[in-house]
């Protein structure tokens, strides 16, 4: 399959990763898409070839890399997306809070270079849980890293911890929606502690990609912004506009 140039990698551990991941938010319906939610939880989840026609698309467009919470029903939709392009993506997954277990088992089936708990486990901070997590996926031979839904309150206890992680997917946007204090985040991320990985840089629509990728990768920290789509179009606008702000920095 004839398929766009690729976007430029970073790497962690070793570990090439692309600067732009497809997002799976959209299909899992997730809430923060409002009215919307449930709409692409039927179109989506419900309906797992459409998953694989938009990574399908994806893929054209030079998309190499995919963001994916780790349900099975979502992990079929992107095999096929690679079997039908003889793509093969790079993965950085997350655990789904409900089948933790089911999730993993997924990743090691997929071209899998990372593995995040999901925000509802590293938001409780119980330290214990997320070292033995950690340690569980570098066994299974995986970067461990968290995501995290309340970035300014998790970040300043687990970064001061000595846990062994070394990827954040963390809510990053110029509307600061989902951030909590906007400023704190901010500041967290441009310390580079961590590779840091934007999730909701649209706002979950509310803001343009042009203005949002700019946003987030003029911040030092962000290594790769997490972008979901919901139709081809959308695909094809937003990361035509992310491989030309990347270009400024191709590496």
């Amino acid at each position: 399959m004839k398929t766009e140039e690729s976007f430029p990698c970073f790497e962690v551990e070793g570990q090439k990763i692309p600067r732009i991941l497809l997002g799976s938010s959209p299909f899992l319906g997730a809430g923060q898409f409002g009215v919307k939610a449930y709409q692409y939880y039927k179109k989506f989840f419900e309906n797992p070839e459409n998953i694989t026609e938009l990574v399908i698309e994806s893929i054209k467009l030079g998309v190499k890399g995919i963001q994916l919470v780790a349900y099975s029903e979502i992990a079929r939709a992107v095999k096929q997306a690679q079997v039908e392009t003889g793509v093969e993506l790079t993965v950085v997954g997350s655990l789904p809070f409900d089948r933790p277990e089911e999730g993993l088992d997924c990743l090691c089936d997929l071209n899998t270079k990372a593995v995040l708990l999901h925000g509802e486990e590293t938001d409780r901070l119980n330290l214990k849980v997320l070292d033995s997590w950690f340690k569980r996926i570098r066994k299974a031979g995986f970067v461990p890293g968290v995501a995290t839904h309340k970035p300014d309150l998790t970040l300043p206890v687990i970064l001061k911890s000595e846990l062994d992680f070394s990827l954040v997917l963390v809510p990053f946007n110029a509307a600061g929606f989902l951030m909590g204090k906007k400023e704190t985040v901010y500041n967290i991320v441009s310390e580079c502690d961590k590779s840091y990985i934007a999730m909701k840089p649209l706002a979950a629509g509310r803001l343009k990609p042009k203005e949002a990728l700019e946003f987030v990768f003029s911040c030092r920290g962000i290594k790769s912004a997490a972008v979901g789509i919901a139709t081809p179009e959308e695909a094809r606008e937003t990361f035509s506009i992310a491989k030309d702000i990347l270009k400024k920095n191709w590496a």
